[in-house]
């Protein structure tokens, strides 16, 4: 007859025993998980330039509407402002 070895029972059920992690392996961060928060920063800074670039754009564009509208004789405007009523 042979002794139960540490991983079972006399009832011959198998338990598991996990040998405790090291320090080191607890506070660790997988490789996939540092990569996923590089992909994230990087598209949350292509978006912010993207969302700023457009703003700029549109500003430019608001303002030369605004200097164009400006630069036209006061009777243009109103009759294009008459007109449309």
């Amino acid at each position: 007859m042979t002794s139960p070895s540490p991983n079972s029972t006399e009832s011959g059920i198998s338990t598991n025993v996990k040998s405790p992690s090291s320090p080191a392996e607890q506070g660790s961060v997988s490789k996939t998980t540092v990569t996923g928060i590089i992909v994230c920063a990087i598209l949350l800074v292509v978006c912010g330039i993207c969302g700023v670039i457009v703003f700029v754009v549109w500003r430019r564009k608001k303002m030369q509407r605004s200097e164009d509208t400006a630069s036209r004789p006061v009777s243009d405007v109103a009759l294009r402002y008459a007109a449309l009523m």
